[in-house]
């Protein structure tokens, strides 16, 4: 009689355990499915926004796809490549002179060797 009210005691324990972990499995399940709902108010909005983009939006547009078309233009072709890159090199040292630790260094060199 002992032997089966521990077995009984056992089963009621194993099921115990096993409709708690489903519970945790169904609760976690919501929780993350929640995560996938988060993004539906905004969807009409962003539609909405695409359907009739602004004047300064095409422009914009339109000014990055010929970036784009420009820069495929000049990698397919190594010459006018290395010309683009000194053509922005150029520019950039003209927006920042006499910035750099190595321009520093050669000025300081230059001007003790006296070859200004």
């Amino acid at each position: 009689m002992q032997r089966i009210l521990t077995a009984i005691g056992q089963f009621v324990r194993s099921s115990l355990v096993v409709i708690a972990l489903v519970g945790l499995l169904s609760l976690s399940s919501l929780i993350i499915s929640q995560a996938s709902y988060a993004g539906d108010a905004n969807v009409p909005n962003f539609r909405a926004d695409q359907a009739n983009p602004s004047k300064a939006e095409k422009q914009s547009v339109e000014k990055r796809e010929q970036a784009y078309n420009n820069a495929t233009k000049v990698a397919k072709d190594s010459s006018a490549l290395e010309q683009e890159y000194e053509k922005n090199l150029e520019s950039y040292q003209e927006q920042q002179p006499n910035s750099g630790i190595i321009k520093g260094a050669k000025q300081l060199i230059e001007k003790v060797t006296g070859n200004d």
